[in-house]
């Protein structure tokens, strides 16, 4: 800790030494006199000692993972661990450059007594990644505010806020397409769950014949499980200028979160053993500097067709970076792809025959619901997650409301799952609620 001696008598000083310059002067007794107040707060402060403070410091994060726009609170709890009291004790709690506080302080001035403890809490808005808090600054005075003690204090308990959290609930749809891999369907064939039973036919299977039945009636029959197949999705993200709005100052904007949602889609997806690929709409060339194109799109394979999750990463990060920035510009005579029939013959062109569309979009214009409804017809299945980031404090925000509400009836209308996702909520459970009402239909 280091140590530093603060002058704060200075003026006492020099009040005492005028003082006594008159009394000699002027051979006045009574000068003399005047000295000595200022004289005795001069040699305190000499004189007066403190030894190193025993300071713990402990952070508490609420909660200790979160989505981007939530608000967490950071509680920091300052105990006196020493035997005498700490009168004055200041700290700066060493929060990360990339979050913003918008309640509270973590600055505090403090005064513990020995054995007890204090608290300082404050809010601060959650972004996208994981981010490390510093070492909390200390400073501590004498009562006599003539010595101080500084030092770093790394502070125990929560040292890193995640903002990463996994989607447990893939966002696919409950497709029978013939197609193999981990997805349950509604088909028998082989598998691992009964489905049914059929007449038999040549060529089944010994271990999939009926024992039991033909024990029974000395008919054959074949036991038919139900099939487990892997899906194929395209992830498409949007990131257009339209989309890059946020709620409130400082909040995250829709082409943000928009790309958080398909990044945690993304990792789940290929977690269940899905095969995924990623396009976005709306990034300029500086944006996709080094990210393989096809067609004028952003295109990630899936690992299985030369893909790899390093280039996923990358593609992520570019969106990341295009989606905080607002000055990007992007055509909308036909020739770009904010042209919604252009963008679905693009996406046409390279969807799968049997693949599934993740569209994730905050749903602020009305190129993603054209685009949903130049994809449906070609009979491909399309979900989409939507993040709300419309604010209903004035009239624009709740007129932009209204019109994303709008939206997002004319597509489930359509027969599409539509993921409406409120930032108070995970969007794990936005999703599991759109899959939810979909089954009930």
């Amino acid at each position: 800790m280091a140590r530093r001696r603060h002058h704060r008598f200075s003026v006492a000083l020099a009040g005492a030494l005028l003082a006594a310059s008159v009394a000699l002067l002027y051979a006045t007794p009574s000068a003399f006199l005047l000295a000595i107040v200022p004289l005795g707060y001069v040699v305190y402060g000499a004189l007066s000692s403190y030894p190193d403070p025993e300071i713990e410091i402990e952070r508490s994060l609420s909660p200790r993972a979160a989505t981007p726009g939530s608000i967490v609170t950071v509680t920091l709890t300052v105990r006196n661990a020493g035997s005498r009291l700490l009168a004055d004790v200041r700290v700066v709690d060493g929060v990360p450059a990339e979050l913003a506080v918008v309640a509270g302080s973590p600055r505090a001035c403090l005064s513990i007594p020995a054995g007890e403890r204090r608290t300082v809490s404050y809010d601060v808005l959650a972004t996208r990644g994981d981010h490390d808090f510093e070492a909390t600054r200390v400073i501590v005075r004498s009562i006599s505010g003539t010595r101080l003690r500084t030092r770093q204090q790394p502070a125990a308990g929560a040292q890193i806020l995640s903002c990463s959290t996994a989607v447990e609930q893939a966002p696919i749809r409950r497709s029978t397409r013939s197609r193999t891999g981990t997805l349950a369907t509604d088909s028998g064939g082989a598998g691992l769950e009964f489905h049914s039973t059929r007449e038999y036919r040549s060529g089944d299977p010994i271990r999939r014949i009926d024992w039991r039945r033909f024990a029974r009636t000395d008919e054959l029959s074949t036991i038919d499980f139900r099939e487990e197949r892997a899906a194929r999705l395209v992830i498409v993200i949007d990131v257009r200028p339209p989309s890059r709005r946020s709620p409130h100052a400082g909040f995250p904007t829709g082409a943000e979160l928009s790309g958080y949602a398909a990044e945690r889609a993304y990792e789940a997806l290929t977690a269940a053993g899905h095969q995924v690929e990623i396009t976005a709409i709306g990034l300029d060339d500086v944006d996709v500097d080094g990210v393989r194109t096809v067609d004028g799109l952003p295109w990630i394979d899936s690992p299985a067709a030369g893909g790899s999750d390093a280039a996923a990463r990358q593609l992520f990060d570019a969106v990341y970076r295009a989606s905080t920035r607002a000055d990007a510009t992007v055509a909308t005579d036909g020739s770009g792809t904010a042209d919604p029939e252009t963008t679905g013959k693009r996406l046409r062109s390279r969807l799968p025959t049997d693949a599934e569309v993740l569209l994730v979009s905050p749903l602020l214009d009305h190129l993603p619901r054209a685009l949903v409804e130049s994809i449906t017809p070609q009979d491909v299945a399309v979900t989409v997650v939507s993040p709300d980031v419309t604010a209903a404090e004035t009239v624009g925000g709740r007129l932009a409301a209204l019109q994303r509400e709008n939206r997002l009836r004319a597509i489930r209308a359509g027969g599409t799952t539509v993921a409406d996702w409120a930032l108070a909520q995970p969007l794990d459970v936005a999703l599991e609620t759109a899959l939810r009402l979909e089954g009930s239909r």
